[in-house]
């Protein structure tokens, strides 16, 4: 994959603006939705081809409503960033990670399953693992 190096945001509405220069350059105007296991992929749609898959139209402001499922299924709210990348004739969109997932600072980054923790965010988990084994154990 090619990293194109912008990110957006999701708006209010679930809705993620697909930038001009790729909308243009792969002349999309209808999507179909593909997820993949870090985030999703989108691709030109074709009735022939993608009948029973999630599509949309791209609106005059480039902006695609991203489908509830699959911010549901990534566990994606408002703001969140998604990093843009392009393969061939689909345009990925993938979380991006550039701040800890608890307190939201953006220094020494450590990956834990699907997020990103700060390390002092790691240590006071640490810190309390007594804590959270107790509770665990109530479930």
């Amino acid at each position: 994959m090619k990293a194109s190096g912008i990110i957006r945001k999701i708006d209010q509405l679930g809705r993620v603006v697909v930038p001009k220069e790729l909308r243009n350059l792969m002349d999309i105007k209808e999507v179909c939705f593909f997820i993949d296991k870090h985030g999703f992929y989108i691709e030109s749609f074709d009735p022939k081809v993608h009948r029973l898959a999630i599509h949309r139209t791209i609106d005059p402001l480039g902006r695609i409503t991203i489908a509830s499922e699959i911010r549901r299924r990534f566990n994606w709210d408002i703001g969140q960033p998604l990093e843009i990348f392009t393969e061939q004739n689909r345009i990925y969109f993938v979380e991006y990670h550039n701040f800890c997932a608890v307190c939201r600072e953006g220094s020494k980054l450590i990956p834990v399953k699907s997020k990103h923790l700060c390390y002092s965010c790691v240590q006071e988990l640490l810190r309390n693992k007594e804590v959270f084994i107790s509770h665990s154990n109530r479930f």
